[in-house]
């Protein structure tokens, strides 16, 4: 379904299985769009410029430079935009949104059926046939914690909390009640790019069966180890849901919800894999005091590769195993880290005295330092 004038261009996906036969109405908004335009009519579906679409409700609104609408009809939500963010990709022609909207169908089912709710208002995505399911950390909470699990035909199941990534919002929950359960794959890929297509499911405001999954597209903005970014329009309830790309494959988790069309963000996908052995045992990544564990003696801010070391202090660990100013550290005793939170809590897992491998790129090359970690100074405590 393509508009021309306001909008540029506007993309929308049916869902299957879809009835009822009603008109398209049009709210009018600051007099850029007509009071009213009817649509043809056909079973399940109206037809404008040739296109499907499914619908209950349009609303339309100005963000900044974009105008935004969304159409919602029992298991679908699509949002449309356009948003001149990542232009290059924007598609030019009827057939590339055509084209668009039948990869999106021919993956669709299978990742609706995986998605699950979560508690009283989270959601998840199982990615395995013995029920490991992803969400955010926010909604698993903590390991160890029970929590009732709402598969797609409205089934309940008992499931428990395993590792999380505080950091990252990522979090993992196994089903516990025997069976093979409808599962989608993770992505390979390393990371996204801006301008990727890719398409959201979620309970929104909590789980409804006849409702079911509700399916946003859009497109990413931007993406880090830690976090990525898109235009997908998430509400409350979205938390934990999955992000795929147009293959079927998960390539984020949903973290923090905003009220801003480009302001939606993700756990990505590398953000699970890099821990997956830690979740899988229970262990949470997770934001601890400064006066616990060895003490190394940088300071060190985010960077695309790793935690990149700003300061070394005189006479700390540091300083005497030759860390320099600028080295970029990538793992701890085999712990990947990508911020200066995570390469905190990676020391923090040690006791002073222990004699730990850090691993770091300095200039173009790859290296490995011993370091015996320290007790920390009194100056440096809080």
């Amino acid at each position: 379904m393509v508009f021309r004038g306001l909008w540029g261009w506007l993309g929308v996906v049916p869902a299957a299985g879809v009835s009822g036969i009603r008109g398209l109405n049009y709210e009018q908004l600051d007099g850029d769009l007509p009071t009213e335009k009817r649509a043809t009519i056909g079973k399940g579906f109206a037809t404008i410029d040739g296109l499907m679409v499914v619908w209950k409700r349009l609303q339309v609104r100005k963000a900044g430079r974009r105008a935004v609408g969304w159409l919602r009809w029992g298991t679908v939500m699509i949002v449309a935009l356009g948003s001149p963010l990542v232009a290059s990709t924007t598609p030019s022609s009827i057939g590339e949104l055509v084209e668009i909207q039948q990869r999106i169908q021919a993956v669709l089912i299978p990742c609706q059926r995986a998605t699950v709710g979560i508690g009283d208002g989270g959601s998840g995505v199982i990615v395995s046939a013995d029920g490991l399911v992803l969400t955010a950390a926010h909604v698993s909470m903590r390991p160890g914690r029970r929590v009732t699990v709402r598969l797609h035909d409205g089934r309940r199941v008992t499931a428990e909390t395993r590792g999380l990534n505080q950091f990252a919002d990522a979090g993992l929950i196994q089903i516990l009640d025997q069976g093979k359960w409808p599962f989608v794959e993770m992505s390979l890929a390393p990371r996204s790019k801006a301008g990727d297509w890719c398409f959201a499911l979620g309970h929104p405001s909590g789980f409804d069966l006849d409702r079911g999954p509700v399916l946003r597209v859009g497109r990413v903005i931007g993406a880090h180890a830690l976090v990525m970014r898109t235009d997908c329009h998430l509400i409350g309830g979205d938390s934990g849901g999955p992000l795929f790309d147009l293959t079927g494959k998960v390539i984020g988790i949903h973290s923090r919800v905003s009220e801003e069309i480009d302001d939606n963000y993700h756990a990505p996908i590398a953000a699970f894999r890099r821990h997956w052995k830690l979740f899988q045992a229970n262990e949470a990544v997770q934001i601890s005091s400064d006066n616990e564990g060895g003490f190394l003696g940088v300071q060190s801010e985010l960077s695309l590769q790793g935690a990149r070391v700003r300061v070394v202090f005189p006479e700390t660990p540091a300083f005497a195993a030759g860390l320099l100013e600028g080295d970029v550290i990538t793992a701890v005793d085999e712990i990947v880290v990508f911020d200066p939170d995570e390469l905190g809590w990676a020391l923090a897992r040690h006791p002073p005295g222990t004699e730990v491998r850090i691993d770091l790129i300095r200039g173009s090359r790859q290296q490995t330092l011993l370091v015996k970690l320290g007790r920390r100074p009194e100056e440096f405590r809080r």
